[in-house]
This record gives structure tokens, C-alpha cells and sequence, in this order.
């Protein structure tokens, strides 16, 4: 299988940095620069788990033929090599270039949608509340419609702005549903081809852009 691209850490100059100071954008800058550091310290600590791996193997490789003992079982530093060459380092590296992607790319598209959800309740016309995040807006998907393309539709009916995504958003939102289900279900192989479309660091680099857009077209349109 293919493997995706690693989340770079200098993506993070590029996170989404509010001009407004506005409760809610504050919010969401604050979430996804701590979504970002997770994904990254979920990527570290894997690679320093392959790292570990493989100084462990110098040191057997040191004194391939000492011997040990283990409930009644005798083997030596070339069999624990073996093991860990040919089995632990690969399980790992199989990680680090899939396993750890997709959760970074799910767990970038779960705080997408979270966020629209909460701007589309926080700029709801009967949002009544007087605390950011007290009201809890209700949704309804036309057939076929994407959750994230249900909650830019409300927010441009209920703001009265234009909220265009470009075509990195477009195509995760398009394929969302099947990447998560077949990620989750277990069919991993039919998610290979999207190794070459789907780009981490593009993620999140666009999910800022969006609600940079967002907060820029809200602030224009409150200003007149």
C-alpha cells in the first residue's frame, strides 16, 4: 500500500490566526492549533518508536550469539534481530505511513465539521442565547448532501455571504464518507488510490483558508 504524505511541523505557520479577537474564532484557532500538535506528537512518538527499534537492534548486533532464557525457551540476539527487523520495524513503519495519516486526516475533517457546526449555531436567526456555544443548531441534509456542504449552505442562507472551498476541500469532502467508512471498516485497500490525492498538510492549510474566509466575508458583511 502506498503511503500518505507526514504532517510537516512548519505547517503550523500557515494555521488558521483570527483577525477579529470574536469568541468563536478564537475558539477555533485555539482547537485547531491543539489538533495540530496532537497529530504531530502522534507522529513523533511513533517515529521515536521506530528509532528505539532500531538502536535496540544495534545493541543485540553487538553480541549476536548471547543467550537467553524464557520459560524454559532458549534464544539468542540473533533471533530478537530477526524478530525485530523483520517484524516489529515494518509493523511500525506501516504505521507511521498509514495508520497515523488517516487518524490525522479523520480527526482534521471531525474538527471541520465541528467548528462549521458551531458558527452555523452561533449565527442562527433564533440563537437567543447570550454565551457563545449555548445554543444547538439542528441540520437537515438534503439526499446525498455532505455534512460539511449541509453546514456552508446554512451559514450562506443564514449570513448572507458567499463561502467557496477550493479543491483540496472539495475533494475530501466529496470522498469523506468513503475514506471514513472503509478506514473504520477495515477495507483499507480501496483507500490506497487516495495516498496520491490526499495531502495532510494541504488539509490543514485549507481548513484555515476556509475559515479565514469565512470570519473575513462575515466581519465585510457586518461592517455595512
Amino acid at each position: 500500500m502506498n503511503k500518505f504524505n507526514l504532517l510537516n511541523e512548519n505547517t503550523s505557520e500557515k494555521l488558521f490566526r483570527t483577525n477579529s479577537s470574536i469568541v468563536e474564532y478564537v475558539v477555533i484557532e485555539e482547537e485547531l492549533q491543539s489538533l495540530f500538535e496532537f497529530c504531530i506528537l502522534l507522529q513523533e512518538s511513533t517515529i521515536e518508536k521506530i528509532n528505539n527499534l532500531s538502536e535496540n537492534c544495534k545493541e543485540y548486533e553487538k553480541e549476536p550469539r548471547k543467550k537467553h532464557e524464557f520459560d524454559g525457551i532458549e534464544f539468542n540476539n540473533i533471533d530478537i534481530i530477526h524478530g525485530i527487523k523483520d517484524f516489529e520495524i515494518p509493523s511500525w513503519n506501516g504505521i507511521l505511513e498509514f495508520t497515523v495519516p488517516m487518524n490525522q486526516i479523520l480527526l482534521i475533517s471531525i474538527l471541520l465539521e465541528k467548528s462549521l457546526k458551531s458558527l452555523c449555531a452561533e449565527y442562527s436567526l433564533k440563537n437567543d442565547s447570550k454565551y457563545y456555544g449555548e445554543y444547538e443548531v439542528k441540520i437537515r441534509k438534503k439526499n446525498q448532501q455532505s455534512t460539511i456542504n449541509s453546514y456552508l449552505q446554512y451559514l450562506e442562507k443564514n449570513c448572507e455571504i458567499e463561502i467557496p472551498i477550493d479543491e483540496t476541500l472539495e475533494y475530501l469532502n466529496q470522498n469523506l464518507r468513503t475514506i471514513r467508512n472503509s478506514f473504520v471498516h477495515g477495507d483499507w485497500n480501496s483507500i490506497e488510490k487516495y495516498s496520491h490525492e490526499i495531502n495532510i498538510n494541504d488539509i490543514f492549510i485549507s481548513t484555515s483558508i476556509l475559515f479565514e474566509k469565512i470570519e473575513f466575508e462575515y466581519l465585510k458583511k457586518n461592517a455595512t
